[in-house]
């Protein structure tokens, strides 16, 4: 699936750089922190504007993964330094 997703210039860059580094295509390497973010506990949007069905926002949602993929990065970072 296609999609257009906006994130900070930094976290664009640091993802290019990882995923070079691994020599991985942005495709494999967004689908591969994708796939380990997701596969770890739900993470809920914690105090965030949750709808009457009690899920979290598109915002809040997009804001959780923004920072469990900036997480996952950090954490990737670390391991080849």
């Amino acid at each position: 699936m296609k999609t257009t997703v906006e994130i900070p210039d930094e976290l664009f860059r640091r993802a290019k750089a990882l995923a070079a580094l691994r020599g991985q295509s942005m495709k494999q390497f967004i689908t591969q922190s994708l796939t380990a973010s997701l596969s770890s506990p739900p993470l809920r949007a914690r105090g965030r504007d949750d709808g009457a069905d009690g899920e979290a926002s598109a915002a809040a949602v997009a804001e959780a993964f923004a920072e469990a993929f900036s997480a996952e990065l950090s954490s990737l970072a670390a391991r080849i330094s």
